[in-house]
């Protein structure tokens, strides 16, 4: 007796369709050409060739039958591979927070200037550390900046210690 995984059924009783395999099947020819960029090509690729014989397989045989599990092709782009490698990345991700509560700032730009920062790749990269020494005036200056300038709202305020 021979079993394979990729016929099996789900708990509701019919085979999982996977969706999107199936519109990557249906719309290749619009997607798989020159025109569209080799990366996103590639992924389209492994998605359709994951959980086939295409990436190979691995199979247990015993004297009850024959088991035969599909290799995955670890795509970020793949709905079921994506999915788990994404559901095992958020607690490690969370686990890496210190235990202490903080509040995220937004700094933020005017349009005008974005274009000289992508431009200038020197002056992308001192964006976060301009950003952090604006918070470190902020709180160390904090009288100063009651008496001064009343423009950081009040969560904000609270926030850094002001």
């Amino acid at each position: 007796m021979s079993y394979d995984r990729s016929l099996c059924k789900s708990r509701f009783g019919r085979r999982y369709d996977e969706p999107l395999k199936q519109i990557l099947e249906k719309t290749q020819l619009y997607w798989d050409h020159d025109g569209i960029p080799l990366h996103v090509r590639e992924a389209f690729r492994k998605v359709l060739q994951c959980r086939t014989p295409a990436l190979g397989a691995e199979v247990y045989e015993s004297e009850n039958g024959r088991l035969i599990v599909y290799h995955t092709c670890k795509s970020r782009a793949c709905p079921s591979c994506g999915y788990w490698a994404t559901k095992k990345w958020i607690p490690e991700r969370v686990a890496a927070l210190p235990p202490v509560p903080y509040v995220g700032i937004t700094f933020s730009m005017p349009d005008v200037l974005w274009r000289v920062f992508s431009q200038n790749r020197v002056l992308a990269d001192a964006l976060p550390v301009l950003a952090a020494n604006a918070i470190e005036i902020f709180g160390v200056g904090k009288t100063r900046l009651t008496r001064r300038c009343h423009c950081l709202p009040p969560h904000l305020q609270r926030a850094i210690g002001i």
